[in-house]
Formats: structure tokens, C-alpha cells, sequence
């Protein structure tokens, strides 16, 4: 029991290395990115925004949401994307598309499915 607890582990670390680096280029033309994981749910939180605190046009997302997508696929079947569209007073709204406008802050939200659903 204690390998495949291991072996999550791995995995999901994996993952979250995976994703930050499909943003590699984001964060090299000025963003800051974190992925936040939640083991126990199979969730992970793409946290964006400007390392200045400026705000962005996110349709600059649309490439790599595309590519995170296309990575998701493979590794978490069945998965669901939604976005956090964070304002300046720090509220977010959500069902909003990539390409909303200008933001200080976006989050993706990945929910892979539940292994006990």
C-alpha cells in the first residue's frame, strides 16, 4: 500500500511540473505561475499574473490553454477546465472564455476525475 501511495505522489508531482512547464514562456516574458495541487480531489490550481502586477489581456492564454488541454488528455481522462477571472477589488467571476479581456490575475482549474467516482 505504501508504493502506490508513493507512486500518487509521484504522479501528481509530475503533473504539476508538467504544467508549469507548458507556461514556461509565459513565465519568461514576465509572468509569475503557480500550480497549487490537491491530492486528494485531483485538482489543480493554475494560479497567472504579471510579476508587476499589471493587468494582461487573456486572450495571451489561449496557446497554452490549448496545450494544457492537449496534455490533460493524456494524463487525467476525463477532466474539467473552469476559469477564475480575478477583478481588481480581488473578487473572480467564473464562466467566463479565455479572451475576457484584461485581468490582474487568472486561475485555470483543473478537476481530473475522482478514482472513487
Amino acid at each position: 500500500m505504501r508504493i502506490k501511495l508513493f507512486e500518487s505522489f509521484t504522479d501528481e508531482n509530475k503533473i504539476k511540473s508538467d504544467i508549469k512547464d507548458i507556461f514556461v514562456e509565459l513565465i519568461d516574458s514576465g509572468f509569475d505561475l503557480n500550480v497549487i495541487t490537491y491530492f486528494t480531489k485531483h485538482q489543480y490550481y493554475v494560479n497567472i499574473q504579471r510579476i508587476d502586477k499589471e493587468l494582461f489581456d487573456v486572450d495571451i492564454i489561449k496557446e497554452y490553454d490549448l496545450m494544457l488541454r492537449d496534455y490533460l488528455e493524456d494524463v487525467l481522462p476525463g477532466f474539467k477546465i473552469e476559469y477564475l477571472l480575478y477583478s481588481n477589488n480581488g473578487e473572480y467571476a467564473t464562466e467566463y472564455e479565455i479572451g475576457s479581456g484584461y485581468v490582474p490575475r487568472l486561475v485555470i482549474k483543473v478537476i481530473g476525475q475522482d478514482e472513487n467516482s
